[in-house]
């Protein structure tokens, strides 16, 4: 039977998640639909995450990403879990009970690990030297966020759910969490929008999207290129339909060209700027330009597309 450990905010819920055989399936959901005060979020969605996969789960805000997890989570008779499963939840919240023990009694406690090899454990979470007898009360959140993870993989579970875990971290601390999640053989389904960590983790992106679930077989940047081919597919299929007979200046036309052209030595320029700045702030700031000169780009090209 899969086993659940809730892992921040108190979750006191029964699981009723209906499990069945479903052999590298860790899970599977079938026709699941729902809806808040008459507002459907998703309607009739199929989704399935194999063994070993890191699955990112996108989509605007609102769009129901939360309520999916939480529904895997809790139990549905559309969500069937893999027998196996010991599933372990992260939220943006990550709290600790007993938080005036130190790092290293509370692994003491909650974990397996043999005394002896507690620091060389928590080095690999970078928690060096007098860290490890850091108060739990004392911590950052990035360094909650950290000994969590630590937390749920030493105690074995294999299919981890994580809400933004990301959030209080900065750049060196990322790249341990991106490290240890992509040496980590078991299952990963996250919620982020941080594109970067999204890029060097995420095998595959889930995207819920006018009451649809979208799914890319790719990181992040092999999304974002999908999505602009979808559009164009989408702006010329409207083409063939409408048979459009307005009329473009040439004017309009060439001034159209040079904002393309502008917006697409823009990106280049964000893209390199993501590979050369080191300040995780300054990352989110560039992260956060770059979708909007891309999405500026794919509104541009459509207007293009249809002067053709």
């Amino acid at each position: 039977m899969a086993r659940y450990h809730f892992y921040g905010e108190d979750v006191n819920k029964k699981i009723a998640a209906l499990r069945g055989n479903i052999g590298k399936r860790v899970l599977k959901v079938e026709n699941l639909s729902k809806a808040f005060d008459n507002k459907i979020l998703f309607n009739n969605i199929s989704l399935e995450i194999i063994k070993g996969e890191k699955v990112a789960l996108l989509g605007a805000n609102g769009s129901g990403k939360t309520t999916l997890v939480n529904m895997i989570l809790e139990g549905n008779p559309h969500i069937k879990i893999a027998e196996n499963a010991n599933i372990a939840y992260l939220d943006q919240n990550c709290e600790f009970e007993n938080t005036d023990t130190t790092i290293i009694q509370y692994l003491e406690k909650e974990t397996n690990i043999k005394y002896d090899e507690l620091r060389h454990t928590l080095a690999r979470y970078h928690f060096y030297g007098e860290d490890v007898n850091k108060k739990i009360s004392a911590l950052s959140g990035g360094e909650k966020s950290r000994l969590k993870l630590l937390i749920m993989i030493s105690n074995g579970f294999n299919f981890l759910i994580l809400d933004e875990p990301t959030n209080h971290l900065d750049i060196e601390f990322k790249e341990v969490f991106e490290n240890v999640l992509n040496e980590f053989d078991g299952t990963v389904l996250f919620i982020s929008h941080d594109r970067y960590f999204i890029n060097n983790t995420a095998q595959r992106i889930l995207e819920i999207k006018n009451q649809r679930i979208y799914d890319y077989n790719g990181d992040y940047e092999y999304y974002k290129g999908k999505q602009v081919e979808d559009t164009i597919v989408i702006i010329e299929e409207k083409k063939e339909y409408e048979k459009s007979s307005k009329k473009y200046s040439n004017n309009y036309i060439q001034n159209l060209e040079k904002e393309i052209k502008t917006m697409e030595n823009l990106i280049e320029t964000s893209k390199e700027k993501l590979h050369t700045e080191n300040d995780y702030n300054k990352l989110v700031i560039i992260s956060k330009e770059l979708d909007s000169f891309e999405n500026t780009l794919n509104e541009l090209m459509e207007k293009w597309l249809e002067t053709n």
